[in-house]
């Protein structure tokens, strides 16, 4: 039977490690969210309320959008990554033409500009 020791160096590289992955950033899902379908665009509603007590502000905000997908990213006083993605969307949107707004101490609006100008019954394809 062969026993291997760890060398200092060895058990330094697994501390700095176990060090890591403790202090990796907190990610929780957005439940919470409201959307309104109007002619040219779909607007989507995040409150504030549902995250730790604390104002957010413009560049705790962030906003990523492609022709059928939104990732919104919202860090909270509490320092936690809340996260909310919106694949498959039911049209196709305009990235560049999309828009957000930080209603301070109140919520974050998307605004997604349509391609089509259709309605939709849903925000995200269901499937079927």
């Amino acid at each position: 039977m062969l026993i291997k020791q760890r060398t200092t160096e060895e058990a330094e590289v697994l501390k700095a490690a176990e060090e890591a992955r403790k202090e990796k950033p907190k990610m929780k899902k957005i439940q919470k969210f409201s959307w309104a379908d109007e002619d040219a665009k779909v607007k989507i509603y995040i409150d504030f309320a549902q995250f730790a007590e604390g104002p957010i502000q413009d560049g705790q905000v962030s906003v990523q959008f492609t022709e059928t997908s939104c990732e919104c990213t919202i860090i909270d006083a509490a320092g936690v990554t809340n996260l909310a993605t919106f694949n498959k969307l039911n049209e196709k949107i305009e990235p560049a033409k999309s828009t957000f707004r930080v209603s301070s101490g109140k919520r974050v609006t998307i605004t997604l500009k349509k391609w089509l100008e259709t309605s939709w019954k849903d925000l995200v394809k269901v499937k079927k």
